[in-house]
């Protein structure tokens, strides 16, 4: 649990001002992050493919191996990756 903690603390602090990460550079830092949480819980992300911000709730989207799709979202405070 600790290594989640320690993940969703440099999330919140990336991706709290990010918006939209095209394909292009999806190895951004908010991308890398969001890339090591979905490590964390246990899912499989080698490369992320696609990045977005809602603006409906704020979570992000995140495409990993042009294959798996996950959506993170912050809940009271600890981030959740939820596979869709």
């Amino acid at each position: 649990m600790k290594k989640i903690n320690g993940v969703a603390k440099v999330m919140l602090g990336l991706l709290f001002f990010v918006g939209t990460v095209s394909a292009s550079n999806t190895d951004s830092e908010a991308a890398k992050a969001a890339q090591a949480l979905i490590k964390a819980y246990g899912f499989q992300c080698n490369t992320v493919t696609m990045f977005s911000r809602s603006a409906w709730d704020g979570s992000f989207r995140v495409m990993c191996d042009r294959r798996y799709t996950y959506r993170l979202k912050d809940v009271g405070g600890n981030w959740r990756v939820e596979v869709l």
